[in-house]
């Protein structure tokens, strides 16, 4: 069986960092890279004409603009292009900043400084439904959801129905160890379309909009559970 080809666009980066980028990832069987955007509009056109699986945006791209913040940029992209996952190259870590975007829809952050070895494990990971970023930065995020997370649980806890059933929390347990909807579905002998419906129906009884904001759910019960 042939390994699935992973399409990359890279924005946003110098013009060295980019082709150095692009040779590196595209001497490995499972990448290629697609297209090289220098600004937002090129990057917007691009996704529209590539439709590419990763894309590598560096940091710049979002801060440096008059276009609007970083957060609606992101958010916008994630409506329109819902099938494309962001990794955020930055120059310099600030924590306020790398909580926004993976907030507003990116999937990790790399700094430019990163080995071949995390650039392209971090490539894979996130093609794999994970999120790329240390755990210390997934509890600072999970304490800006931690608050309205509780409320919504006490307010589930309260009505029965809300309650997950055996089969959800199999498959949020599954989705917080960085499964796709495919190997969950492997895993549990049941189709793709199962696995959306109870996707559908574990965000709609844990009150939250996507794959990241679930993990830190089943974060933060497991952590208020182990106290």
């Amino acid at each position: 069986m042939l390994k699935k080809e992973h399409t990359i666009l890279i924005a946003g980066a110098q013009n060295l960092i980019a082709e150095t980028f692009q040779s590196v990832l595209n001497s490995y069987q499972s990448f290629r890279v697609v297209g090289v955007a220098a600004d937002l509009p090129g990057l917007e056109q691009s996704m529209l004409s590539l439709c590419p699986e990763i894309v590598l945006l560096d940091q710049r791209l979002l801060v440096n603009t008059a276009n609007g913040n970083a957060v609606s940029i992101l958010l916008q992209m994630r409506k329109e292009h819902h099938s494309s996952r962001m990794i955020l190259l930055i120059d310099d870590y600030q924590e306020d900043f790398i909580v926004s975007v993976l907030k507003s829809g990116a999937k990790g952050y790399l700094s430019k400084d990163a080995g071949i070895s995390q650039l392209v494990n971090s490539i894979q990971a996130v093609s794999r439904g994970e999120i790329w970023a240390e755990r210390r930065v997934l509890a600072v995020c999970l304490d800006h959801y931690q608050k309205p997370l509780q409320n919504q649980q006490n307010m589930s806890q309260s009505r029965e129905k809300d309650a997950l059933t055996t089969r959800e929390q199999e498959v949020l347990e599954y989705l917080t160890n960085g499964c796709s909807n495919r190997e969950i579905a492997e895993q549990l002998f049941i189709s793709e379309k199962t696995v959306k419906t109870h996707l559908y129906n574990l965000f709609r009884k844990l009150k939250v909009t996507d794959r990241l904001q679930a993990t830190l759910c089943a974060f933060q019960k497991a952590e208020s559970g182990s106290n």
